[in-house]
């Protein structure tokens, strides 16, 4: 039987985005789960989750934080049992928030997209379509394109950002783990590390 509670427990599932010294007010096996780019502490935590690519035997488990989004990842593995038509599409979207600790690679290419032909941009972050879109997918539906970059260029950190431009239906251009391509079809996206220079 599992039962929630803050005092005593016998496990503690504890993130990492956290003050570390958090993780010792609890005397219990300690579980550190983690989706952002934070490696294991395992001289803090008993067990880990998180996105490495790391064997530490039975201590930590390898799941990206794109498992979490069971609905966008049910949606990307029918993509191709749809029709799809591209001629009402628009060119390419861009729906980000965070500006400040991202890798400046992923302005400098939308940029560099947008000499080519207008990136759509519906987050909070370089927005150019009015305001911040209230729906990522329906947004992203409309589109041939989306820019799918992490925040890092880190082995296996793998985030929500592919996933959700598959099951848009549209096709991720994808810069973030230089082994994504150990995970997801590269014939059905741009994998942007296979190129020597954004341009």
């Amino acid at each position: 039987m599992i039962e929630e509670r803050n005092t005593n427990p016998d496990f503690a599932f504890l993130s990492a985005c956290l003050d570390g010294d958090h993780a010792y007010k609890y005397d219990c096996v300690r579980i550190q789960e983690n989706g952002e780019n934070i490696r294991p502490d395992f001289n803090m935590y008993d067990y880990a989750i998180g996105f490495h690519y790391i064997d530490f035997e039975d201590r930590y488990i390898r799941m990206p934080l794109y498992y979490f989004y069971q609905d966008d990842y049910q949606k990307a593995v029918k993509k191709h049992t749809l029709p799809v038509s591209i001629d009402n599409k628009k060119f390419c979207n861009f729906v980000y928030s965070n500006g400040n600790t991202a890798d400046p690679i992923r302005e400098r290419f939308f940029d560099e997209l947008s000499k080519y032909k207008t990136v759509d941009s519906g987050g909070r972050y370089r927005n150019n379509v009015g305001g911040p879109v209230e729906n990522k997918y329906e947004f992203q539906k409309g589109y041939k394109f989306s820019i799918a970059f992490e925040n890092a260029s880190v082995n296996g950190y793998t985030t929500e950002k592919i996933i959700q431009a598959f099951a848009a239906g549209t096709i991720p251009i994808y810069y973030g783990s230089p082994k994504i391509a150990d995970e997801f079809n590269e014939k059905a996206f741009i994998n942007c590390h296979k190129y020597s220079s954004l341009e």
